[in-house]
């Protein structure tokens, strides 16, 4: 059984890691926008040659 004063602790701690996850989510898909956005732009410069 949990005791009482740990559970605001662990729910501190569960939307701590919820926010962290959300976050490495957020900056995985900016990469890989970032990555697609690098392969139009390298197709275009060899359309353009």
């Amino acid at each position: 059984m949990t005791s009482p004063i740990l559970l605001p602790a662990y729910f501190f701690l569960s939307q701590n890691i919820e926010e962290q996850s959300i976050q490495q989510l957020q900056s995985e898909s900016n990469i890989i926008n970032l990555s697609s956005m690098i392969v139009r732009l390298s197709a275009d410069l060899q359309r353009s040659r």
